[in-house]
This record gives C-alpha cells, structure tokens and sequence, in this order.
C-alpha cells in the first residue's frame, strides 16, 4: 500500500494540467507577435510622419495643369475648387483619391488624373465634356455632351463653330443644373455622334425632341442644301438610315428633285415628301 502511494506523487502531471500549459505558451507567443506588430507599426508610421509627412522638402510648389479646355485657362480656380494650397500642402498629405473624386464631381470633367511628382508637384490631367448640342437657343446658357450631361456654357470649352440646336427638351421640375443628365436627349445624341464620326458630308443644324413618336432633324448637306428629316425615336441602326438618307440626297440633287423633306418612320423606307 506504501509503495502504491509513492507512485502517484512522483509520477507524471495530469494531462489537464499539462494542456493549460501549452495554451499559455501559445497565448504569449501571439501576444509577444501583437505587441511586436503594433510597435513596428507604430515605429513605420512615426518615420513616415517624420522622413515624409513632416519633411519640408516634400512642401507642395507647383500644381502642373494639363487640360483641354476651360480648366486650362482657370487654373486657380480649380486649386480653389480642390482646396490645394501651394505653399502650405505636404504632398504626402494629400489624398489623391479623393482629389480625384472632387474632380470627377464637376460637372465639365469627363476624366482625370492626379498623380505625385517628387519632390514638390501635383500633376493633374483632365479630359473636358466637349458641347455638343446648345439648349433652345444659339446663345444659350445650356449646352449638353455626348452623355447628355448638362453643363454651363461659361464653364464650358469652348467650340469654333456654332453647335446644333435642341428643341422641345423637357425642362426637370427644378430647373436644369449642371451635371444633370437628360435622358430625352439620348437618341439625338446618338443619330449627332453618328453623323460627327461617319458622316462629315452632313452638318447637323437643329433637332426637336418634342414629338415622343419621331426625332425631326435640319440638315445641311455638304453646305449647299438644308433637308428636313424625320427618324424613328429609337433604333438600333442609325447609320443604316443615315446611309440611305445621304444617297437619297444625291439622287435627288442628280435628278433635279426640289423636294428636301424625307420621312424614314417606316422600317428604314424613305418617303421623301
């Protein structure tokens, strides 16, 4: 019975007591990684801090403007726009993400690019909304782009030659205001962009969205002879019926034909009236 007694007290520890152990190895060795993590963290971030945040050296001086149009000419309201202040600005305290956010939120930027320049430049890159259609009027305060964006025509690049007019535009209930998009204005943008890439013959000099059933259109066909058009309201084959159109006008000049109104309503068949 001795003897039995003598072999529990020398012998080996209870698992449960061995396992605790082990779990309080492994939680010391994760807290000595954690600990050992935040303090090289904090180490990187204070030489950051120091070697670049804080380093006069990397103090803003020059913002580098590159654009195609008004920002071009206006380059201290666009500093003022991103609330950059040369002079006083870290370059490394400048956020370029949200620089490029301010910038897509004007309404005449189309697509931009920040990007540092060491030691103490912000180059900028912008690619303008180019008007395509004026609203109402030849002289009017709205114009819009391809997209259909609204823009104001003082903020606006400018264009050599008078654009074409946009009749019968529903105005929005609050008035138009820059950066809108009016939808309406989707299809005569597409048949303008067409006849702008494919078809320089035509110059495009006024359109009506007023009618929902049809887009009705004054052409001028290679400066000579003005043609009133009318083309369905959607479809997905503009240069299709803007092809039969133009060889509709050289027949009809060929021919003699003094009549200059075509209908093509009906399926791409032209009726010329």
């Amino acid at each position: 019975m001795m003897e039995n007694r003598g072999n529990r007290k020398s012998g080996a520890e209870p698992p449960d007591d061995e396992q605790r152990r082990k779990r309080r190895r492994v939680l010391i060795g994760v807290l000595v990684v954690v600990v050992g993590a935040a303090l090289l963290g904090a180490g990187l971030f204070w030489c950051y801090r120091i070697w670049f945040v804080r380093n006069p050296r990397f103090t803003l001086f020059q913002v580098e403007l590159k654009s195609s149009g008004y920002w071009q000419e206006h380059p201290e309201e666009l500093q003022r726009e991103l609330g950059l202040q040369v002079g006083r600005d870290n370059l490394f305290e400048l956020k370029l993400g949200e620089l490029r956010d301010r910038l897509q939120a004007i309404p005449n930027v189309r697509n931009c690019e920040v990007v540092r320049i060491l030691p103490d430049t912000l180059r900028i890159r912008i690619s303008e909304r180019i008007p395509r259609l004026a609203l109402g009027s030849p002289g009017s305060d709205w114009v819009v782009d391809e997209d259909a964006v609204v823009l104001q025509r003082s903020r606006a690049m400018n264009i050599p030659t008078q654009l074409p007019i946009a009749s019968g535009v529903k105005v929005p209930p609050g008035g138009l205001q820059p950066g809108q998009r009016l939808e309406q204005l989707t299809p005569a943008l597409d048949v303008l962009m067409k006849i702008v890439r494919n078809f320089s013959d035509f110059n495009l000099l006024w359109l009506s969205v007023g009618n929902p059933d049809q887009l009705e259109l004054l052409i001028r066909y290679r400066n000579r002879r003005s043609y009133q058009v009318k083309l369905p309201p959607k479809s997905q084959n503009y240069n299709f019926l803007l092809t039969n159109l133009q060889q509709a006008i050289i027949n009809a000049e060929s021919s003699g034909e003094r009549r200059s109104r075509f209908n093509l309503l009906f399926d791409g068949a032209l009726i010329v009236q």
